[in-house]
């Protein structure tokens, strides 16, 4: 094999070498898989890379390939903002049709808030997925909890992963042992079971959107419900559906 020209790709973190029988490539972080040849590559349709003679790169995930008879390939390495997972509720007697709400604290394990109720715990690298109670540390909280809709999650200054739900208050998540749900009779910062959002403040307080009020939960433990009044009016009894600083 005859190669022409070799350039390192510092996106992608590959090196790039041209031949007559295409492009080759080598991932500099698994190198003991070694060079992977390449004789075409996919943009509209499938495009020949025989012969190619030379490459250029900008530094910045542009790569032009000069082929003998084709003209200039253009290549960019660098990440579609867009990647699309699906999760598998096969087995599951959810009727689940869309996701809710979603988070992550690391961008591989997900919490997934599913329509028009349930929840769902989703690893990218994996595939795999767990449902409700199944989800090991959910096997506490009551099936008819996963029954309501969870429409926003957070994590606190602590670790805590906090879950609102639309009918039964919050489901708190520790860093370690199993969820438990914190509702209007056994806290002071639930005062409305139907919760809609959840907003975890840069000071370690935790907002609480409700049905009908908003309240806030402080990093003793404590918390209050909120009075909003502008002028003479009163609009502590309001639907509070977002909360952003």
């Amino acid at each position: 094999n005859t190669y022409y020209k070799i350039i390192e790709d510092r996106i992608s973190q590959t090196i790039w070498a041209c031949c007559r029988e295409g492009i080759s490539i080598l991932d500099l972080r698994h190198e003991q898989a070694g060079f992977v040849n390449h004789r075409s590559i996919m943009v509209q349709d499938t495009e020949d890379l025989n012969f190619c003679i030379d490459l250029t790169t900008d530094g910045d995930g542009n790569i032009w390939i000069a082929t003998f008879s084709d003209g200039v390939k253009h290549v960019n390495t660098r990440p579609p903002f867009f990647s699309f997972n699906t999760i598998n509720l096969q087995g599951s007697s959810l009727p689940a049709s869309s996701v809710s709400s979603v988070f992550s604290t690391d961008g591989v394990r997900f919490w997934l808030g599913l329509y028009p109720y349930g929840l769902a715990w989703y690893d990218r690298r994996s595939g795999k997925t767990l449902i409700n109670e199944n989800i090991p540390q959910m096997s506490s909280i009551s099936r008819k909890v996963f029954e309501s809709p969870l429409p926003s999650a957070i994590q606190r200054y602590n670790g805590e992963i906090w879950l609102a739900s639309s009918s039964y208050g919050v489901i708190v998540l520790p860093v370690q042992g199993k969820a438990k749900l914190v509702d209007k009779d056994d806290s002071t910062f639930v005062y409305d079971n139907y919760v809609n959002t959840l907003y975890a403040a840069r000071d370690g307080k935790v907002w609480i959107g409700q049905r009908y009020c908003l309240s806030v939960a402080h990093k003793d433990g404590s918390g209050e419900k909120k009075i909003l009044r502008e002028g003479g009016t009163d609009f502590s009894n309001c639907d509070v559906r977002g909360i952003s600083e």
